[in-house]
């Protein structure tokens, strides 16, 4: 796998951490990120699996494809960002050295944004250019590890000119404290400390071994999938609104986690997994709904449909606590009394789709 980054700090030294584990798990032979993270410098051995043969391979260096010698690539500027980085992303596999190849990018003003996700979908010898894109910035998606937030972001960092405002670090009369820029917000909520940036490498590291964990990336991804629910957009066209992440999707493939995630509303009636499904939350009582449509007899909590609700003061808990055959057409109701009612969240899993209510 090749994946071509936008920026030069923030997401190759993620996406390093990434690799390793890739690597690690024998999910990929050989993965090339570009530019190069600080650990490329001294260990050239990161990429290679230890469940593979050490013989010799074929350098993983794409040969060099002249600009003209493209006639699709004419049709697009591709010298200008962020059609570059597609281009790049091409480039590797025009001669099949990489299996599958990713551009990873965000979309900060720039206006040629479309160009670049036209020409990714241009096929060579088969294959298109998949991209992980985000808007405002990369730091949405790491956001999405700690909460849910469709706020608008209008940058990365603030700043006048040359000189970064240092917002959420309370050091600067022109810190916005979060509300125009994601890093600003990411400091003011205590995600990152202090005068903090994801833009240095020595200072993000155990940032992201944080991120990376387990726990945290399928909260990650659960959010990731919530966001693309609750902002309305075209596949096709997502640099069009604001916010913005499918940098899960990148993840996943990464790390062999590829998983079907549905989000529903509360008090909203829909079918799901043959199954006709409500959830609503009143006076501290969660009340579930479930109607079987199919021909065939469904076990709610067992080897079938687990059922799990969380609130902010209660982890996530199996409900009903003991099994329940739902026979073909007929209708049932959980109530569960809980705590509290603030920030609700029901997960239910089925045929490997995760369906989340909150």
């Amino acid at each position: 796998m090749l994946i071509v980054c936008e920026g030069e700090v923030t997401e190759p030294e993620y996406f390093s951490l990434l690799r390793r584990m890739a690597i690690d798990g024998a999910i990929w032979a050989a993965i090339e990120i570009r530019p190069k993270p600080k650990v490329d410098e001294n260990q050239t051995s990161s990429t290679r699996s230890p469940h593979k043969s050490t013989r010799p391979k074929r350098k993983l260096i794409p040969v060099a494809i002249p600009d003209e010698a493209d006639p699709i690539e004419k049709k697009y500027d591709i010298k200008s960002q962020p059609s570059c980085w597609v281009k790049e992303a091409r480039d590797g596999l025009k001669d099949d050295t990489f299996e599958e190849v990713w551009a990873v990018f965000d979309d900060d003003g720039r206006n040629k944004t479309a160009n670049a996700f036209q020409l990714a979908r241009e096929k060579v010898s088969g294959k298109v250019v998949n991209i992980a894109f985000s808007s405002i910035a990369f730091e949405h998606w790491i956001l999405l590890h700690f909460e849910r937030n469709a706020s608008a972001f209008k940058r990365s960092l603030c700043r006048t000119g040359h000189q970064i405002h240092e917002c959420g670090s309370s050091t600067s009369t022109d810190d916005c404290g979060g509300t125009h820029c994601l890093i600003g917000y990411l400091r003011h909520n205590h995600y990152l400390v202090p005068n903090s940036s994801t833009k240095k490498p020595g200072e993000i590291s155990a940032l992201f071994e944080s991120l990376t964990e387990s726990n945290n990336r399928w909260i990650a991804y659960a959010n990731a999938a919530w966001l693309r629910h609750v902002v309305p957009h075209d596949p096709l066209k997502p640099y069009l609104v604001n916010p913005f992440s499918n940098v899960d999707l990148l993840v996943q493939r990464l790390l062999g986690e590829e998983q079907e995630i549905v989000w529903g509303a509360f008090d909203q009636a829909f079918i799901w997994q043959e199954i006709e499904f409500k959830a609503s939350v009143s006076n501290k009582i969660l009340v579930i709904s479930l109607k079987n449509l199919s021909i065939s007899t469904r076990l709610i909590n067992g080897s079938d449909i687990p059922i799990f609700f969380s609130t902010v003061t209660q982890n996530m808990t199996l409900i009903p606590q003991i099994s329940v055959v739902l026979a073909p057409n007929e209708h049932r109701e959980i109530v569960q009394a809980l705590e509290e009612s603030t920030e609700v969240l029901v997960q239910i899993c089925s045929k490997g789709v995760k369906l989340f209510v909150g």
